[in-house]
């Protein structure tokens, strides 16, 4: 392109449906970099635009409907939820900043800048680690995961169709995609190795799936560095793929020549499910992908952790009991003002003589096995060592004397984060005591009741929570057991069906042996009656 052509202005308007022309758009035209059937895609620098970019890519759209804009319009608003959503997930199909038209109401899009595609990502790149091919592989995948999400299919992903934008793989390239709800897709579309057995052969009634086998196409070339289907012609691909209909071992055993865990090689087989409405969905694949990478639970166990730090080396958290009479620590009689019946020193409260070292060295001993586990355990209070509480008959005396004082602790509350829908918030209140005159020496500093309130309540979370998914997992069993009771209907009439064509077969067999055994009597019947004649 010449240094004319590289100056050129580019004057689109908002877009509007009834064709209105609306707020203008100036853009520099500084290079072409793609070209199609539908339209052509420029690099362009934004002149006064309200978004705080340098470049943009621009789609000039030649042939367009309401459809197509729909499209468009529905991914902007979806990215822009996810924008302002607060959970971790963020939008991985490139960014469209506006739809716009043109004088001549070709439709313009305006969508950000990408980099190097993935094919040649990984053609530049030869050693890169398995933890960042894991990472690019749930990139693509939340891409079209979202995409599913509208209800669209894309049928025609590849690595090509993959940009890299800040470190991060995003998906472009929407010449192909459909609507769910068309009725009859075009058979025969995307990209030949890439291709879906149903869209080769069949009806043309295919969904999502479609995606999911090309998307495990793509999978296989980040982990081999080769494509999965090794063909030299395409008449030779399309027997391979076709054929994978009646027999997996193919496509199969090239998945089983990877070096990656059997984990990683059962969820790719999975994308090649010969029967496209049971392969894995877009959002099974993503909650895959994440438990492999621990996602989920990383950031929340160590939010989790990092918040119960501070209180089970909090003082209130990591009281002595009162065992035996050996075992009651020396109270200062000098009991703290209070204020709303709350203490308002907590170091005044408890003196133990210096001896609390032990439980927070049990407590840390705890929190650091924890760490290690990536799980939480509900710590366990240690007795403490009976050597530890000198002067234990005048300190009984003094909680004796001071029995009808009513002890009040402070409410502590912590969030807890909220992971897999279970308690966002566990409020641990030690309600008011009393250090009744009793003669039984087992008491402890809570009450059995309130002892094990934080566990208990935990407990009864995950117990809803697992009957739930036994509830789940039993209607789901009920449903696969339909599914079976549907199925052997289907092979019972397919075997009648079968029986009835041998039937038709043998009634044809015996029509044409009759009728070959009357030729050869009527063939006698000519020769008599040529020899009568001569």
């Amino acid at each position: 392109m010449d240094n004319n052509q590289q100056q050129q202005i580019f004057e689109f308007y908002t877009f509007c449906k009834t064709y209105q022309l609306q707020t203008k758009r100036t853009f520099l035209q500084e290079e072409l970099i793609g070209s199609g059937n539908e339209g052509q895609v420029f690099l362009a620098k934004p002149q006064d635009w309200c978004f705080n970019v340098n470049q943009v890519a621009i789609k000039i759209q030649q042939v367009h409907n309401e459809k197509i804009f729909e499209f468009y319009q529905k991914l902007s608003q979806q990215q822009l939820k996810l924008n302002q959503n607060e959970s971790n997930e963020k939008s991985y199909i490139i960014k469209i900043y506006e739809i716009c038209v043109t004088q001549q109401k070709n439709l313009v899009i305006i969508m950000e800048k990408g980099g190097q595609d993935l094919y040649k990502y990984f053609k530049e790149n030869k050693e890169i680690d398995f933890k960042r091919k894991e990472q690019i592989c749930l990139q693509l995948a939340l891409a079209i995961k979202q995409l599913h999400q509208l209800d669209y299919v894309h049928r025609d992903i590849k690595p090509e169709n993959f940009v890299i934008v800040n470190n991060e793989f995003k998906l472009i390239d929407f010449g192909l995609t459909k609507s769910i709800d068309e009725k009859q897709m075009t058979m025969n579309v995307g990209s030949r190795i890439f291709q879906a057995p149903e869209i080769l052969y069949g009806d043309g009634n295919y969904t999502f799936s479609v995606d999911i086998w090309s998307l495990g196409c793509t999978f296989f070339e980040i982990f081999a560095n080769q494509e999965l289907i090794q063909a030299k012609t395409y008449l030779d691909a399309l027997n391979i793929i076709v054929n994978h209909i009646k027999s997996q071992k193919y496509i199969y055993n090239r998945i089983e020549t990877l070096n990656i865990s059997q984990a990683w090689k059962d969820l790719i087989k999975k994308m090649f499910n010969h029967l496209p409405n049971e392969r894995i969905t877009s959002n099974e694949v993503v909650l895959t992908i994440q438990s492999f990478l621990n996602v989920i639970n990383n950031k929340s166990t160590n939010n989790f952790l990092l918040q119960n730090n501070q209180r089970f080396q909090s003082p209130l958290f990591n009281p002595p009991f009162l065992n035996s009479q050996q075992n009651i620590p020396q109270i200062n009689n000098n009991f703290p003002q209070q204020q709303n019946g709350v203490i308002q020193n907590n170091n005044a409260f408890l003196n133990i003589n210096g001896k609390n070292n032990h439980f927070q060295g049990s407590n840390q001993q705890m929190q650091n096995k924890c760490n290690e586990n990536q799980q939480f355990h509900p710590p366990k209070f240690l007795t403490p060592n009976l050597q530890n509480f000198p002067n234990v008959q005048s300190t009984k005396a003094q909680v004796q004397q001071n029995s009808q004082t009513n002890i009040c602790l402070m409410t502590q509350q912590e969030q807890i984060p909220k992971q897999n829908g279970i308690l966002n918030q566990h409020q641990y209140v030690l309600s008011t005591q009393q250090f009744p005159n009793q003669n039984n020496d087992q008491q402890m500093f809570f009450n059995n009741d309130t002892k094990f309130q934080v566990q208990e309540q935990i407990t009864q979370q995950f117990n809803q929570r697992i009957q739930k998914l036994e509830t789940d997992l039993q209607a789901a069993r009920n449903e696969i057991k339909n599914l079976q009771d549907e199925n052997n209907k289907l092979k019972n009439e397919k075997q009648l069906l079968s029986d009835e064509n041998g039937e038709i077969k043998n009634q044809i067999r015996t029509y044409i042996q009759q009728q070959q055994s009357s030729i050869e009597v009527l063939h006698k019947y000519i020769n008599q009656s040529q020899q009568q004649q001569n």
